[in-house]
């Protein structure tokens, strides 16, 4: 039965992902996946029967509002492990040829580029980089042939492979919607400053003040979204996650759904609440993008002065923590924003054996990476179908 409310909507999605996993489970064991042709059809189909307007989907958060969903990333990642499970990773491939302009020549370079390259450590961000983007990060459940692809590449060809994202761990989380199997990746969300690997988790240690004024912070956010005004924003785009020293709320999607009035309210309402715990401007940093409310706790730098925390910094904490001696060895990191530069920079202030994808077609981040990155050791591609085809076919090959 095709989902009316945004809440069934994102069961539906969560199912799916209990069919992934499965998936890759009996793949990597060599059994037979054909028979989850059928279950993931009868997904697809539920999603394509929501009610239409346009070529968007109606889903409504209560009995009379509703947003236009664009449902692609949903839709067409199913359609995707359909195939696969019906003739392999060829047919997916056979899908991007017909997506992607000059993806043959693409996937062509990348594996050139890779087979250049000795790889130790693999670190990457997830949305935008290894995995297609998506209107709403609760429904981005990782595709069955991306995580096969990708486990494929981490078993084969790295020491250790980590996914640095800015969304937190869990609730919800890069937990939520990854069907890797455990183990084969250190999962690193709100920009480092959490992980998990092994089934341990570590997080960099924040202050007694910085506890209290995060938790009272995160109460207010909490109470506000509660209200029947305000609750819709947990259900689009990015919903409200509560990272480890970061808050993030959706004050808009990809497809506009919140009239621009209400999303402007939003953002006053949230800045006039930081002011509130922080009135000094002390404790938190507010980054709008426009579609999201980045409330950022700050930290110190070397020279004392006050910064946000970026993925460069988690980036040293994941290394320290869990000893993987990056600094010492071959490692490629891929991104697809400028938010991921600080991975490679920093990395490579203490190490010239990095090298790094990028996923992008933006002019002015194009011209920033061939500004401050060794374009001997930088390649661009245009999509993330891209990267992940050519690092599965990668790991097919010899070269160690």
């Amino acid at each position: 039965m095709p989902p009316k409310y945004l809440t069934e909507f994102y069961a539906l999605m969560n199912h799916s992902r209990e069919i992934r996993r499965l998936i890759v489970n009996d793949f990597l064991k060599g059994l037979d996946i054909k028979n989850y042709t059928k279950p993931l059809s009868e997904l697809q189909q539920n999603l394509l029967n929501i009610e239409h307007k346009g070529n968007k989907y109606k889903l409504y958060f209560d009995a009379e509002h509703y947003i236009l969903a664009d449902l692609t990333y949903e839709i067409s990642e199913i359609e995707k492990d359909i195939l696969f499970c019906q003739s392999g990773f060829e047919a997916v491939d056979n899908w991007h040829l017909k997506k992607h302009l000059n993806f043959n020549a693409e996937l062509d370079e990348t594996i050139h580029f890779l087979n250049n390259q000795d790889i130790t450590h693999f670190i990457s961000d997830r949305d935008g980089t290894i995995n297609n983007y998506c209107g709403r990060y609760q429904s981005s459940i990782q595709s069955a042939y991306n995580a096969i692809w990708l486990t494929l590449f981490a078993q084969r060809k790295t020491k250790s492979s980590t996914i640095l994202t800015s969304a937190p761990i869990a609730t919800p989380g890069i937990l939520d919607v990854n069907v890797s199997p455990e183990n084969n990746f250190i999962l690193a969300g709100s920009k480092g400053r959490e992980l998990i690997f092994e089934g341990k988790r570590y997080e960099l240690e924040i202050s007694a003040q910085q506890k209290d004024k995060l938790q009272e912070l995160e109460q207010k956010i909490k109470n506000l979204t509660g209200k029947d005004q305000y609750k819709k924003f947990t259900l689009i785009g990015s919903g409200l996650q509560m990272k480890f020293g970061q808050i993030t709320l959706a004050r808009q999607d990809i497809t506009d759904a919140i009239p621009k009035r209400e999303s402007t309210n939003l953002l006053k309402v949230i800045q006039h609440l930081v002011s509130e715990v922080d009135p000094e401007g002390t404790f938190f940093r507010i980054e709008d993008t426009g579609k999201d409310i980045e409330i950022m706790l700050t930290v110190s730098d070397n020279r004392s002065t006050v910064k946000d925390f970026d993925k460069g910094d988690g980036l040293n904490f994941i290394n320290k923590t869990l000893k993987l001696g990056l600094e010492h060895n071959n490692c490629l990191v891929c991104g697809d924003t400028h938010s991921d530069i600080p991975m490679v920079t920093k990395l490579f202030y203490r190490n010239d054996k990095v090298f790094s994808i990028f996923v992008t077609q933006n002019p002015v981040l194009i011209r920033d990476l061939k500004k401050k990155l060794d374009q001997n050791k930088l390649l661009i591609v245009s999509n993330p179908d891209v990267l992940v085809s050519a690092l599965g076919k990668f790991s097919d090959t010899n070269k160690k």
